[in-house]
């Protein structure tokens, strides 16, 4: 991983105007109307990646602002005014640290006393619905209620930045999430305005963004768009539908075809507001993360508490996270959305948003609880022909093949008439390949069991007497074929379809310790551009058997079963006008 980069979004310039906490001035404010000079900028120009491409992005609408609300209290945290306006503004040179300036004018009317607001709370884009609250601490606890999207009407909501320690002019600590304003700012008319200091409201979008990528140096292996694995494979090529077909010698060399990918384990909702926890220590050794999680000469912080934090009741497979397949429906699902394999289709290069999924050391640990990266692919031959595939004990089985193995090493008291011998007894063959068929039991896991329908009846042969009784209850022998993947699962690859898991990590200076998992090292965080590179390709990934089935990584794909490699540069989300070309 590489050190963090936060900025915060495109800058605009508005004009607005609101009643200011005038305490402790003895002069009278002679006009019943105020105009502000707010400047919405990034909260630093300045890159902290040493990797990839910041300006990368490709959403037209990231930086687009369909309403603007400003929310003024008083130095007693009381609710004074609102101001709402957007008139839209034009793109600047999007190598400058203002990179969009708008040109709106707001008047707030009937100002009567000399009192000002203290404190700007400005939320772009707000959910539909949401409203003020007549204090600072309330205003606090519905910023931290949880919406359930990101963005409004297509538009990505974006709220002030948060971060420890600011202080207010007198030195005295301000609440994290909101822009101190003083009467300096105002002016009595809009011409005035235009030479009065302006207030730089610094925001960020409730969205964090990840890209996935394919690297360079990967794809100059490819083969007609498909990488060759080097791997140990049981049996013949399931070239056709005879499953009677003799097994050949095994192969080495498989395909893989990248299909698509997608956001896994994303939360179903987040704070409105940044939720961070300002008694955190601010140092390199804080969380245990190696680094500073909060940057106030930035304006910003690099790690908060996401709605979910702290809350441990996560699926263990697909079962416990969907009784119905759709990821939604059962209680170790609340707060993280698990998706199947027919929705891995974002294509190479692209975005995909998501909420922000942060937690603890030890809740984190559990791969469940970990936003990631769902990479899909299928083993094919050189010519793109999928392959199905069993891998056991860590060996690939074309599917006929494992079949035949299961039944060989099981030695079921289960034949089927076979012709004659010579002295005109009824000569009795054991089942094999036809007869049995692979059955899912979840997570992509498969088992052997006979076919519902044989292709013909089937018989026990009694030791000593050698009598033949046909066979019309078969649960014995699925269930001593079911005993076989006891403790040593075998995973089925349905058309070769596979996939492999990349946890999004957020932070990880500590990554000599790989045998602990420290808070930040995994999650995705608001505002951050998260841009994964796959950079190499060793061995195969995990199974899909069932389309269908929503995917729950197991704890035991922690090891290099199922390995991709990845790099995971955390980018900041600079925003620039949809035509610039970049």
């Amino acid at each position: 991983m590489k050190r963090i980069i936060v900025s915060l979004l495109a800058c605009a310039t508005f004009w607005a105007c609101a009643q200011d906490d005038a305490a402790g001035k003895e002069d009278n404010w002679d006009s019943d109307k105020a105009y502000l000079n707010v400047c919405i900028s990034e909260a630093g120009s300045a890159t902290r990646a040493t990797a990839g491409d910041p300006n990368d992005f490709e959403n037209g609408t990231e930086h687009k602002v369909r309403t603007a609300r400003f929310f003024f209290y008083d130095a007693n945290k009381m609710f004074i005014t609102e101001a709402n306006v957007w008139n839209d503004g034009k793109p600047t040179n999007p190598d400058q640290n203002v990179e969009f300036k708008g040109n709106s004018v707001i008047v707030l009317r009937g100002l009567t006393d000399v009192s000002f607001p203290k404190y700007l709370v400005t939320v772009l884009n707000a959910p539909e619905g949401f409203d003020h609250e007549t204090t600072l601490d309330a205003m606090r606890e519905k910023l931290v209620a949880a919406p359930e999207s990101f963005h409004a009407s297509d538009y990505f909501t974006m709220t002030t930045t948060s971060f420890a320690g600011q202080k207010d002019a007198s030195g005295a600590e301000l609440p994290y999430f909101v822009t101190e304003v003083s009467r300096d700012h105002f002016a009595t008319g809009p011409i005035e305005a235009e030479g009065t200091t302006p207030v730089t409201v610094y925001v960020e979008r409730l969205a964090a963004k990840v890209t996935l990528r394919v690297s360079d140096d990967l794809k100059t292996t490819a083969e007609n768009g498909r990488y060759k694995l080097n791997v140990s494979v049981a049996g013949s090529p399931n070239d056709s539908d005879d499953e009677q077909a003799p097994i050949k010698p095994g192969a080495t060399d498989i395909y893989v075809e990248f299909q698509g990918w997608g956001l896994n384990a994303t939360a179903k909702s987040s704070f409105l507001m940044k939720n961070i926890d300002e008694t955190w220590e601010n140092s390199d050794a804080s969380l245990g993360t190696g680094w500073k999680w909060n940057d106030p000469d930035n304006y910003r912080s690099y790690w908060a508490m996401s709605y979910n934090y702290g809350k441990d009741n996560y699926p263990e497979n697909a079962g416990d996270a969907s009784t119905e397949g759709d990821g939604l429906d059962s209680e170790a699902s609340a707060y993280l959305k698990y998706i199947s394999s027919k929705e891995l289709d974002n294509v190479f290069g692209s975005s995909d948003y998501c909420m922000e999924n942060t937690n603890t050391a030890a809740i984190a640990a559990n791969r469940a609880a970990r936003t990631s990266v769902l990479l899909k692919a299928k083993i094919c031959d050189k010519d793109g022909k999928a392959l199905d595939m069993v891998r056991y004990n860590g060996i690939l089985y074309y599917r006929p093949s494992y079949k035949a193995y299961v039944l060989s090493r099981l030695d079921l008291n289960a034949y089927y008439a076979d012709g004659t011998n010579t002295d005109g007894s009824t000569k009795y063959t054991q089942i094999d390949v036809p007869y049995v068929h692979l059955v899912n039991v979840g997570d992509g896991q498969v088992i052997v069991q006979l076919r519902d329908e044989l292709p013909t009846d089937i018989y026990s042969i009694a030791k000593g007497t050698g009598v033949a009784t046909k066979i019309t209850d078969y649960t014995n022998l699925n269930e001593t074929m079911a005993s076989f993947n006891e403790g040593n699962p075998a995973i089925g690859y349905n058309g070769g379809e596979m996939y492999y898991n990349i946890p999004i990590e957020h932070l990880r200076n500590n990554a000599a310790d790989d045998k602990e998992v420290y808070e930040a090292n995994y999650g995705v965080v608001r505002n951050h551009h998260y841009v994964v590179s796959v950079n190499s390709l060793t061995t195969v990934g995990k199974g899909i058997f069932e389309p269908d089935e929503v995917i729950v990584p197991d704890p035991d794909d922690e090891g290099d079963t199922y390995y991709v490699g990845a790099d995971i540069n955390v980018l900041s989300w600079k925003i620039v006008d949809q035509n610039v070309d970049l």
